[in-house]
This record gives C-alpha cells, structure tokens and sequence, in this order.
C-alpha cells in the first residue's frame, strides 16, 4: 500500500523562508507515524475472524496474514512523500482475504475425454506416469463424522475482509489532519 502526499509549492514556501529540505523530512517523519498507526488498525482487523465463518479447530487463525503487515515508512521522492506499508508477502491467498475471489472447481477424476482432449485424472509424481481415473474419489467429513463422496468439490466464494481498505479509511483523515498539523507547525516554528 502506498499514499502519496505531493508538495509542490516550493516558491510560495521558501518565500516564507522555509527551508523545503527540512520540511519535507518533517513530513516524512509524521508519514512514517500515520503509517505505524494504519499498520496498527489494519493488524486488528486482519485477525478479526468473521462472525458468517466461526473459529474452525481444522485451520485456526494463525496471525500469519496480521503479521505480514509490516514495514511501515515514508519515503521523499523529490517533493512527493510516499507513504508504504507492506502486507502479504509470502502469503499465496492474501488478496483474496483482503478482495475475496473463487477458488477453482476440484475435478481430479474426470471423463477421459472431451472435445479431443483429457480433463480431469491424477497423476503419480513420476516423470510419464499415466492419468488415472474413477468416480466419487474426493472423500468429505460431515460434521457429525459421516462421510460424503463426491466427483467435484466446489469451494465457491471467500468473501473479502477488506481489512487494509477499511484501515485506510478510517484512518485517511488521521493523516491528512497529523500532515496538516506538521505543516502549519513548522511554519509557525520558522516564521
């Protein structure tokens, strides 16, 4: 994630008798700490797990996805101030619990053939290994221990948490307001 914050009034400032060199790492500091604050806000709702989904003993929240948000910083590119913070990295399903998705339909036995070509059939780990088929191979657990067979298995839609997105929000005009505050401060401080 990265926020921009452009500063391109330098004649009007050093007119003041601003030094722009030094206020740009004055704002840059403050980025920093709205970013440490967004990362904060983002961590809690990223291990909020969802009321529609209770706790599943089978894949507990681990805080893996919480704690791949890290990193927070401010960086000045000439006069813009970026404002980063990293999530996800190393984490395959990251965007799809921040955007939500679909996963695949599960098909590893199918018909050999379909318009010429083989779907579905698993395959042994072995360089040449030929396709095997069957019906109703994948096996699920009912929740009373009972157990179902089916050819498919459609995982369907993980809703997004939009855990960043709703961190941002809450948290833009926090930063508008601590950027505001620096750059009035500064002046005063110079003026």
């Amino acid at each position: 994630m990265q926020i921009n914050f452009e500063f391109d009034e330098h004649r009007g400032i050093e007119s003041l008798g601003v030094e722009t060199e030094r206020l740009l790492e004055k704002l840059a500091a403050r980025m920093t700490i709205s970013m440490q604050r967004l990362q904060e806000k983002a961590r809690e709702k990223a291990s909020v797990k969802s009321s529609k989904y209770p706790e599943n003993p089978k894949h507990p929240n681990t805080g893996a996805l919480a704690d791949s948000i890290e990193n927070p910083r401010a960086e000045i590119d000439g006069g813009v101030i970026l404002g980063k913070l990293d999530w996800g990295r190393d984490l395959p399903y990251a965007e799809i619990q921040e955007h939500g998705g679909a996963l695949p339909v599960i098909n590893p036995l199918g018909a050999r053939k379909a318009i010429g070509r083989a779907l579905g059939g698993t395959r042994r780990k072995v360089k040449g290994a030929k396709r095997v088929f069957g019906s109703d191979v994948l096996q699920f657990m009912g929740a009373e221990g009972e157990f179902a067979y089916s050819k498919f298995a459609f995982p369907g839609l993980i809703p997004g948490k939009h855990f960043m997105e709703y961190a941002f929000q809450e948290s833009i005009d926090e930063i508008r307001e601590g950027l505001r505050e620096t750059l009035v401060g500064y002046i005063r401080e110079v003026i």
